[in-house]
């Protein structure tokens, strides 16, 4: 705008109250009382946080809002608005949302269930099913959940068409988490109700596919209404409303001046961040671009209109941007030139605001309460709800959440609760709305569950440097119902194979009970000293019968009964003296058959399966065998128990993640079987046999004594995109008991070291890929003394 054209509107603005009492008065003006002020803000993606800044400018000046109007995002910054929130509520908002999670179907790990994150870290494809017919759709279709990274809604594939085309999802985004989001930070506004009772009167638009007509809201559910005003399509999923298929309001007025008009504003601040058409064929490249150019194609005409319009018209610079632009450093841009655009008008919205305090001094005023954000308030509870199950079953549910026994509430504690619900493995969505009771001041809490499709077939691909390929096959029936019998079956395919069968079944009133039985072949050469010690060749089996309980999405416990059998095929050793090989097959001291008691406690809060850059993981296993069925009377009874720790801590952002890592084991008591023999080595633990800990440096798995630590650090840095590298240093310190763990070093009558301290070191190359990662390791250590290499693709299993 020239400083002609500035001067000529401050003039305008200032004499407007003698203009309204002297002349005649338009018909949206009343004499003597102070004109309303609307703000509209458009559509355009990302792009709109430059509303945020414009609005922090406006508010410095003092400038009372009446009206706001908004489209896409303007309608979600409005929205916070005119709940009450500030600018710089809204700015420290959008800053920390993780936006890649809610532009997307995805949900963050933690608000997995224990049992999906164990499950997703090793099949590479699930497909839920509810009948035999679905799952054989299921499977043409191809559907991945590790694509959608347990999406919110697992809902069952429907018939379709038999076209690829017309099988096409009318969006890529649900948009459930956008709307959890806005229900998170609307309490108070949660049910339906009459916009103009917010703090500020708001209205929003959408497009009606049907008819193709616009529609305003006014009134109804406010996230709703929202998500309804921003479903760009093709990008987000329309939303259905009786025999309405609503979207993007930018299809037909990104910039709804009229709309403002209509709910009474006499003047119009207008902030349209949408980019003007593109006149570089190379600026129309991507799918963003493309939608962005339409909408400006098709809404030409009346944006110019509503431009004309406009009593202040800003501008912010969105050169460079897009509307998905959502990361950190682009929203922390365009709220600054946001706010940079509404100054070069602080001297029009000086003049405004002089002319508005002629009649009275005034400035932001909200109508009704500010809306609740359940991260940071506290509330009085009268009651507490749950929808989506039977009545039983809810019953139930609140119970082990503790929820009846509070009355005073934070979002923490009712997340708490819906952490348990999540811990079921019964649901793939939960959400929940507080609504005022109508009686006093407290709140009435409803908690919405969606079932989940109690089936699923899942499917994973290994290849490493050791044992070439393996596939990981898995069958899970009624495994997402809440309560009943579920049985599972999963197996691996490959030169070292297993399986595993499991019957559980769920009551209400106690944890779940389960039976499996689990069967093994492993060969492998073991060392010891750093040199082949034997080529072992058995076969393991276990039968368990134990208790289980989920607490939460981070946590699981057993309790049980394990009979577990081992039989050597055979255990071929060197001959001392002749260097020759003697086998030993067949022989009594080759199978064992024990029961025992044992049980495990795990934790899991990391962010990610892969490339974790926060978070704790841990398991303790403890086990205690009492009987041997195929030793004399005098059977020694012994147990063991195991922990294996990481932790993850960013660094610089999280371009560096450094991982403290512990894992030991000590075996306590009187003699055992020789395959229980602690054994240390390779990249994964539980490779060769479930009490086997990891050690870089070791390739191949190691007989140690039986009581061992192992320090671990891993450095992990990330180069570039998906590109990682990470330097990993370990030490162990191994003893033949506990009494000798802390012991100097020396040299028992038989020849055997009391104590043994061992370092290795490893570089590793990784690359993150959708199948899973690929990994490069380089180690050394100082028992071997040789640089090892080792090669991997895709997920540990």
């Amino acid at each position: 705008m020239t400083k002609l054209r500035k001067t000529a509107v401050a003039a305008v603005l200032f004499l407007l109250p003698f203009m309204v009492c002297q002349a005649a008065v338009p018909d949206t003006l009343v004499p003597g009382k102070r004109p309303k002020v609307g703000v509209v803000l458009s559509g355009g993606g990302a792009k709109g946080s430059a509303h945020i800044g414009a609005l922090k400018v406006i508010e410095e000046m003092g400038i009372p809002v009446d009206f706001v109007a908004g489209t896409s995002m303007g309608s979600i910054i409005g929205g916070l608005y005119c709940m009450g929130y500030t600018p710089d509520e809204m700015d420290s908002l959008i800053s920390s949302v993780d936006w890649s999670v809610i532009m997307s179907n995805n949900v963050t790990r933690e608000q997995l269930s224990f049992q999906d994150k164990a499950h997703n870290s090793k099949f590479l494809l699930t497909v839920p099913f509810t009948t035999a017919a679905s799952l054989e759709r299921q499977m043409e279709a191809g559907r991945s959940r590790r694509d959608q990274e347990a999406s919110a809604e697992r809902s069952s594939h429907g018939d379709g068409t038999n076209t690829f085309v017309g099988s096409l999802p009318a969006g890529f985004i649900n948009g459930n988490n956008v709307e959890n989001l806005l229900n998170s930070l609307s309490v108070g506004y949660q049910d339906s109700i009459d916009f103009n009772r917010l703090p500020i009167p708001y209205a929003c638009v959408a497009t009606d596919m049907v008819t193709g007509r616009e529609v305003i809201f006014r009134s109804g559910y406010l996230s709703k209404a929202i998500r309804a005003s921003m479903a760009i399509p093709g990008v987000f999923s329309p939303v259905r409303m009786g025999n309405m298929v609503l979207v993007d309001g930018g299809m037909l007025n990104n910039f709804p001046v009229d709309i403002c008009r209509e709910m009474g504003a006499d003047i119009i601040i207008g902030v349209r961040v949408s980019s003007t058409l593109k006149g570089d064929p190379d600026a129309l490249n991507s799918l963003p671009q493309l939608i962005d150019q339409l909408m400006g194609v098709v809404t030409q005409r009346k944006s110019n209109d509503n431009i004309a319009s406009c009593d202040i018209f800003i501008e912010p610079d969105v050169t460079g941007y897009g509307p998905m632009s959502f990361d950190k450093a682009s929203i922390r841009t365009l709220v600054h030139n946001g706010y940079v655009a509404a100054d070069r008008h602080r001297e029009e919205l000086r003049a405004l605001k002089e002319m508005l305090d002629s009649y009275g001094p005034c400035g932001k005023h909200l109508q009704a309460p500010r809306a609740r954000n359940m991260d940071s308030d506290t509330l009085t509870v009268s009651s507490v709800s749950v929808t989506g199950v039977g009545i039983k079953d809810g019953e139930w549910l609140l119970k082990k959440s503790g929820l009846l026994k509070k009355k005073r509430m934070t979002g923490r504690e009712i997340e708490k609760a819906v952490a348990m619900f999540y811990g079921t493995n019964a649901f793939s969505k939960i959400s929940y709305t507080l609504q005022p009771d109508p009686v006093d001041s407290t709140w009435q809490v409803n908690i919405a569950l969606v079932p989940d499709v109690p089936h699923n077939f899942g499917f994973g691909f290994r290849f490493d440097s050791q044992e070439a390929a393996a596939i990981l096959l898995g069958l899970g029936i009624n495994e997402q119902k809440l309560t009943g019998v579920k049985f599972n079956v999963t197996t691996r395919l490959s030169y070292n194979p297993w399986a595993k069968v499991q019957v559980s079944f769920v009551p209400r009133i106690i944890p779940r009970f389960n039976i499996s039985y689990s069967f093994r072949k492993e060969e492998a050469n073991i060392t010891s000293g750093g040199r082949t010690y034997a080529n072992a060749l058995f076969y393991n089996q276990k039968v368990k019968a134990y208790f289980s309980e989920y607490h939460s999405r981070f946590m699981s416990t057993e309790l049980g009964l394990c009979y577990e059998n081992y039989i050597y095929q055979h255990y071929l050793q060197p001959v001392l003296g002749d260097g020759g090989i003697t086998p030993i097959e067949g022989d009594e001291t080759l199978r064992s058959s024990y029961m025992g008691l044992y049980a495990r406690v795990r934790f899991d809060s990391k962010n990610r399966s892969t490339f974790a850059s926060k978070g704790v993981e841990l398991t303790l296993d403890g086990s205690w065998k009492f009987h041997d069925f195929n030793a004399p009377k005098d059977f020694g009874t012994f147990g063991d128990v195991i922990l294996s720790f990481a932790s993850y801590i960013p660094a610089f952002g999280e371009r560096l993640v450094i991982s403290p890592q512990v894992y030991s084991r000590f075996l306590i008591g009187g003699n055992y079987f020789k395959a229980y023999n602690t054994i240390m080595g390779g990249v994964m633990p539980g490779r060769y046999a479930e009490h086997q800990l990891p050690f870089i440096g070791f390739n191949r798995p190691e007989i140690m004594d039986n009581s061992l630590v192992i320090l671990r650090s891993d450095f992990r840095v990330n180069v570039y995109g998906k590109h990682y590298v990470t330097g990993i240093v370990n030490y162990a310190r191994e003893s033949d008991g506990l009494q000798n763990f802390f012991a100097r070093r020396h040299q028992s009558d038989d020849g055997s070291m009391s104590a043994g301290n061992w370092w290795g070191f490893g570089l590793r190359y990784s690359y993150d890929l959708p199948i899973g990662p690929v990994d490069v390791d380089f180690s050394w250590s100082d028992l071997t003394k040789k640089i090892g290499v080792y090669v991997s693709l895709g997920y540990y299993f």
